[in-house]
């Protein structure tokens, strides 16, 4: 018998409203009531164009942002539970923690937000630096990083707490040389252990069991990356197929 889904995802919805205080009209971003299931072990790359609605598909997930509509679970609980939340690891673009406070600091504080108790939190906190090659520079502001240490710094923290579900986003913009294969080793590592993993990307390079393509709030492909991947004309001619007639100037 195979093991439950540690991801899963029913009928996610999210809109925006627009206007001053968002009493405007609603604008539907992932209007088509998203379904999403990962499997233990397994990495699935979420890939689209810009302003697709990845982005906010990892946010819902993740818990950052609130679904209008739907149900999420994360390695059996419910989000909306400390079990469920705790099972998670995410990374967001970019990287979005306080600039005047050191690596060392976050990264620590981190570990207590997600429930380890003070010396495991330092002891965690410690070795993930080291393993994304930021132990020398823990006591630096994370201001004074480069672009690339900050990235690393992100992956740090998503991966601390070794968790059941990962969610990345974009996780390969700003990366270094040296980013690069701290992230595929980390990756290896969590299929190792059985994590899931879901990958956002503008481009689908990266290694992968399944590719979902979001496009206009909704899944215009889902399947296996070869069958993307290899069609007539590359990456960019298989969007513009499966994109709307409407859509495909913004490609």
């Amino acid at each position: 018998m195979s093991s439950p889904p540690l991801l899963v995802a029913r009928g996610v919805r999210r809109a925006y409203r627009s206007g001053a205080l968002g009493l405007g009209r609603a604008k539907d971003v992932l209007g088509a009531g998203l379904d999403l299931t990962v499997q233990g072990g397994e990495r699935v790359l979420i890939a689209g164009p810009n302003g697709s609605g990845k982005s906010t598909l990892l946010r819902v997930l993740a818990g950052v942002e609130q679904a209008d509509a739907g149900r999420i679970e994360l390695a059996g609980h419910s989000l909306a539970t400390r079990a469920g939340r705790r099972s998670l690891g995410y990374a967001p673009d970019g990287c979005p923690f306080p600039m005047e406070l050191s690596a060392r600091h976050l990264i620590r504080l981190s570990g207590r937000l997600a429930g380890l108790d003070r010396g495991e939190a330092r002891d965690r906190g410690d070795a993930i630096l080291a393993r994304v090659g930021l132990a020398a520079d823990a006591s630096r502001q994370l201001g004074h990083y480069s672009k690339g240490m900050q990235r690393r710094f992100t992956l740090a923290q998503a991966f601390l707490t070794e968790p059941a579900v990962l969610l990345l986003d974009e996780p390969t913009d700003g990366l270094d040389a040296q980013g690069f294969g701290v992230l595929e080793a980390l990756l290896d590592e969590a299929r190792a252990r059985g994590a899931a993993v879901v990958l956002a990307s503008h481009v689908a390079a990266l290694a992968c069991d399944r590719i979902h393509v979001l496009m206009d709030g909704a899944w215009a492909f889902v399947g296996a990356p070869d069958e993307l991947l290899d069609a007539p004309g590359g990456l960019l001619a298989a969007y513009a197929q499966l994109a709307r007639p409407g859509d495909r100037a913004a490609l």
